[in-house]
């Protein structure tokens, strides 16, 4: 069954529950799974964030909609015997315990009748969450942020918001790296990580979760 098909049953189940949404999509999104896919078998999921509600709320209405959990923030749809893995977000973009910053609501942009996140912060999420969550870009990514760069997309706006986010020394050195198509230093992710820890209560996240497991 066609992705786009269903994310569309998705969002029409969304809508009858009255539910705030945004997709987490941009201008290369698709580029980005074309090129990986040349590389390997990959799946192709829906990337959403919720607005205005708790993650216990969010998932009893996910599971009354049939969706079954994978993982914490993972669930999968299920329609005629296809499956779409869902990854929620709660008003922020997070990777476990580190809240990287909040979707600005005030941005949000209709594309293909669907409601989707801003470019802005779509190039954001596309810098930072990887980071986190792979300690590094996978293709895919890379080629989304080289298209953004080559197109000059890496505004002021988004060098001045990676600033508040990471500091102007790690927003630069990742900008400079990614202009010259090379690989992120390990070292400087776990800096990057370490400075993230400062940002939204990210520490107390971490030390909850490794006390108290």
């Amino acid at each position: 069954m066609n992705h786009e098909y269903l994310i569309d049953a998705f969002i029409t189940k969304l809508q009858e529950k009255d539910i705030s949404y945004a997709i987490i999509t941009g201008k290369y999104e698709k580029l980005g799974v074309a090129e990986e896919k040349k590389e390997r078998n990959f799946v192709e999921d829906l990337d959403i964030v919720f607005f205005d509600t708790t993650e216990e709320i969010i998932h009893r209405h996910l599971i009354e909609m049939g969706l079954k959990q994978i993982s914490h923030h993972t669930y999968k749809f299920q329609k005629n015997g296809y499956e779409l893995p869902v990854d929620i977000f709660i008003d922020f973009i997070n990777s476990g315990y580190y809240y990287l910053f909040p979707i600005d609501k005030n941005n949000l942009t209709i594309k293909n009748n669907r409601i989707c996140i801003s470019e802005h912060d779509y190039i954001l999420y596309q810098i930072l969450e990887p980071l986190i969550k792979f300690s590094g870009y996978k293709k895919r990514h890379f080629v989304r942020l080289r298209k953004y760069f080559m197109n000059g997309c890496f505004s002021l706006k988004i060098k001045n918001s990676l600033c508040k986010i990471i500091g102007c020394y790690f927003s630069d050195y990742l900008i400079r790296t990614i202009e010259a198509n090379s690989t992120i230093d390990k070292k400087m992710i776990r800096f990057i990580k370490v400075r993230l820890l400062f940002n939204h209560k990210n520490i107390f996240r971490m030390l909850k979760q490794r006390l108290f497991l």
